[in-house]
């Protein structure tokens, strides 16, 4: 008997939710898993690596498609023809379309789940700053609602400029200017500017936003 996993949610008459079962291309667990050295963690499966690199691909920036991997598909999962692909997305030279042709190397996730990641976070993940600045200005232009949702961005590629008030400034125009991640790039910032004190005192105001997070 074959693996399943769950593809797309859908309404059904408001009576509760339907979904689409597809069979795994990974027909049983692999004898030898799949080591992400960067992390340490192990994967037996396709389904299971591209669950792992959807939600951790900062972390598994350096495996994504290298050699190791495509010979594992290839050679304990017997995933030849999806080695092969493999091989060919390998070739492509940024990291954000690598990163996307990967995910997308069987049905695996669903077009709505590929387009939570962000294409101009990618960019500016790998220094593409110049691209990352024209992608923001053509959804501000396009979508003016989203100008604040672009800040962050903003905040980014001015922070790895060196540019820590342009940053911070851009932080405060935030959609959520009180969003943990917020506040850590903006603890990031005073750290860098050596103003210790507001530093520990941001990391003290996350450190108890998580304590009241998990006690509910």
């Amino acid at each position: 008997m074959g693996l399943y996993f769950v593809h797309g949610l859908e309404i059904n008459d408001g009576l509760g939710f339907m979904a689409n079962l597809l069979q795994c291309l990974t027909t049983e667990q692999a004898a030898k898993p799949y080591h992400f050295k960067a992390t340490g963690v192990n994967v037996y499966s396709l389904e299971e690596m591209l669950y792992y690199c959807y939600h951790h691909w900062r972390r598994c920036a350096d495996d994504l498609v290298c050699e190791e991997l495509i010979i594992w598909v290839r050679d304990v999962l017997e995933l030849s023809s999806i080695a092969a692909r493999l091989r060919e997305i390998a070739t492509i030279k940024g990291f954000a379309e690598r990163l996307l042709a990967f995910l997308t190397v069987t049905p695996y996730f669903i077009e709505e789940k590929i387009a939570t990641i962000s294409y101009i976070e990618l960019l500016v993940f790998e220094g593409r700053n110049d691209e990352a600045w024209l992608e923001i200005a053509q959804i501000e232009a396009e979508t003016p609602c989203r100008a604040s949702e672009m800040a962050y961005f903003k905040a980014e590629i001015n922070l790895q400029l060196g540019r820590l008030e342009a940053a911070l400034e851009e932080l405060d125009l935030c959609k959520m200017p009180n969003d943990l991640s917020v506040k850590m790039k903006r603890a990031q910032i005073r750290r860098r500017q050596g103003r210790m004190a507001e530093y520990k005192a941001i990391l003290a105001d996350v450190l108890n936003s998580l304590k009241v997070r998990y006690k509910r």
